[in-house]
């Protein structure tokens, strides 16, 4: 008989309260989540997993909000634009499924980590990309696949 499909599902929200930097006695406190400070505040992250004997697929997300650094005149503000991340990950136990002896103890498993290639861009008021802050420098490794073949003998 075959087995019943689970399906697995979380969401989290966590919320800096508080963030201060002390540099020493005399300056003042840093608030490191003020409105100008861009830092981020709330982080987002869900995760969706459906399973069964020998098979199984996930889907891992995660937001956190934006901000915006200020900058001398305000005309070089940076503003930090909140990416969506999709993480995927499957496997695939291959004798569950064959009986052929070549398929004996196989597993066979993908990891896509950055599906959609986002990053935490980072902008001018005027839509320009400072130097430095780049899609290849803030994530220089993009979207990355990883294929596991395992094998029992």
């Amino acid at each position: 008989a075959a087995s019943a499909w689970r399906l697995q599902a979380s969401l989290n929200h966590s919320m800096r309260l508080t963030s201060e930097l002390k540099i020493r006695d005399g300056v003042p406190i840093i608030n490191q989540l003020g409105a100008d400070s861009g830092q981020r505040r709330h982080r987002l992250s869900g995760q969706l997993g459906l399973s069964r004997t020998g098979l199984g697929l996930t889907l891992q997300g995660q937001w956190s909000s934006g901000g915006q650094l200020r900058l001398g005149d305000g005309q070089q503000n940076l503003y930090f634009r909140p990416p969506l991340l999709f993480n995927f990950s499957g496997f695939v136990d291959a004798d569950k499924f064959s009986e052929h002896a070549i398929f004996k103890g196989l597993k066979i498993s993908v990891d896509v980590h950055n599906v959609t290639r986002q990053y935490r861009r980072v902008v001018r008021a005027d839509g320009s990309v400072p130097a430095g802050y780049g899609r290849d420098d803030v994530d220089p490794m993009g979207r990355n696949v990883k294929i596991t073949l395992r094998k029992r003998f």
